[in-house]
């Protein structure tokens, strides 16, 4: 016996020897499915706390040079149709002053324009600009059609402020602070430089995208209890847009485009239309 062994210790193993045996009802660990891709970054070194307080500066900032231009226009002036196209100025200067305060900010802590307002190419090419406006469209056309049947009054009465500006002379201005002006400075001051700041905290990006819709809703102040909901769900989609694309680039086209569409109906529908 002793010799058998030590004959048979000189042999090869088996393949089956080297194989662990597995029993057949032992439970089998499955890897852990990697984290959903989400192409949204925030790189700002800016603290939540400094970033609101620079956004609530510039937002005073940009009040005080509309309100003031306007008082100071209606002061010098006894032209009052011509007054309503003339707000159009201060207005559009608060604008300008609201892009260059959501730049200056965003350069302060020495990041890069990019980065720190999101305007890298979107996730989706240019395919994302067309697939998000639409669905912007289809939810917007599903709250004015339901709105339109509980408060109508309110939707013409907020149309009909915008049509004294849109059916003047000074149309083609106003086209511009709407169209143009308004999707430029509130992106880059809100989704750009302050949402970007405040997504790293605990809020994490749905509590930072509130905090941002909500001031965002505010500067909207005059509008009626429907308009001011309606921009605040429009607010939380240009967040998903943000968040799904990584793009600021995406929301500013469809915020651009969007008022465009509203500005264009107000110049060109027939009053009755409008409910007014």
């Amino acid at each position: 016996m002793a010799g058998e062994e030590s004959g048979n210790a000189g042999l090869p193993l088996s393949a089956a020897t080297l194989v662990p045996q597995v029993p057949a009802n032992a439970a089998v660990a499955v890897p852990p499915a990697p984290p959903r891709y989400l192409p949204y970054e925030a790189t700002s070194r800016w603290r939540p706390g400094p970033a609101l307080g620079v956004v609530l500066v510039v937002c005073a900032l940009t009040v005080a040079i509309a309100l003031g231009g306007t008082l100071l226009l209606v002061s010098r002036s006894t032209d009052l149709p011509a007054i309503d196209g003339r707000t159009l100025i201060p207005m559009l200067l608060a604008q300008v002053a609201m892009v260059f305060g959501a730049l200056i900010a965003a350069r302060a802590k020495g990041d890069r324009l990019a980065p720190a307002l999101a305007l890298k190419a979107p996730s989706g090419g240019y395919s994302a600009y067309a697939g998000w406006l639409v669905l912007l469209l289809a939810c917007v056309g599903l709250f004015t059609a339901f709105s339109a049947y509980v408060l109508k009054h309110d939707q013409a009465a907020d149309l009909k402020g915008m049509s004294e500006l849109f059916r003047g002379p000074w149309w083609p201005l106003a086209l511009f602070v709407i169209g143009v002006g308004a999707p430029l400075s509130e992106e880059l001051l809100f989704r750009g430089f302050l949402q970007t700041a405040l997504v790293p905290t605990r809020l994490g990006y749905w509590g930072a995208s509130v905090i941002t819709t909500a001031i965002w809703t505010a500067m909207h102040a005059g509008y009626s209890l429907v308009g001011l909901t309606e921009v605040f769900l429009i607010g939380l989609i240009f967040c998903l847009m943000l968040r799904r694309t990584g793009s600021l680039r995406v929301t500013i086209a469809c915020h651009a485009i969007y008022n465009t569409l509203i500005a264009l109906v107000v110049i060109f529908a027939p009053r009755s239309w409008l409910g007014f």
